[in-house]
């Protein structure tokens, strides 16, 4: 397959991407700090890790400068997103691998489901004591449901235990809890 090279938008005469996943830096005439003109050669660019593990790249023009996650600018360049979606897929689940290929446009639930699927992600457990604003424990909802067997009512539990209706419910229904 031939390496194929479009310009960044908002960086053209810039800055050039590739389908391979390469961002270039284009021969012209830059202004230093103190306000003499130079000359820079074209040249692929060295791709930097950023902290979530994605190649990323910093281009610079009139002197303001912004980092750029590559697989988004070779989906920008070459993938249509004729529906707006929002993220950009690494199909491989590889992160270096930014060849047009081996992208394309999902929605954010799109993408978190194919993190679960290859294995890159697990899916959170937010039930029972793995719910960050859970109000119970093993042991509580145990004792609320032998009060439930033993003849306590709704009402009773929600007072003796300080607990919602919703909460009650679905500890007796075994809707959450399912575990105990």
């Amino acid at each position: 397959m031939e390496e194929i090279w479009k310009e960044i938008k908002g960086y053209e005469g810039y800055y050039k991407v590739s389908n391979f996943g390469n961002v270039k830096s284009l021969r012209r005439k830059i202004m230093t700090s103190k306000g003499h003109y130079h000359t820079v050669n074209s040249r692929v660019m060295v791709l930097k890790k950023d902290t979530n593990g994605y190649s990323s790249v910093i281009l610079s023009k009139n002197q303001i400068t912004n980092q750029f996650r590559v697989h988004r600018l070779v989906a920008d360049a070459f993938i249509p997103n004729v529906e707006n979606l929002k993220c950009v897929n690494h199909i491989d689940g590889n992160k270096k691998n930014n060849k047009v290929e081996n992208l394309e446009w999902v929605t954010h639930s799109e993408n978190s489901r194919h993190s679960v699927k290859i294995g890159l992600t697990q899916k959170k457990d937010n039930s029972g004591v793995n719910n960050p604003r859970s109000r119970v424990n093993d042991s509580i909802v145990i004792l609320i449901r032998n009060d439930f067997n033993n003849g306590l009512s709704h009402g009773e539990l929600m007072k003796k235990y300080n607990l919602p209706s919703s909460t009650i419910s679905n500890i007796k229904l075994k809707k959450t809890w399912t575990h105990v």
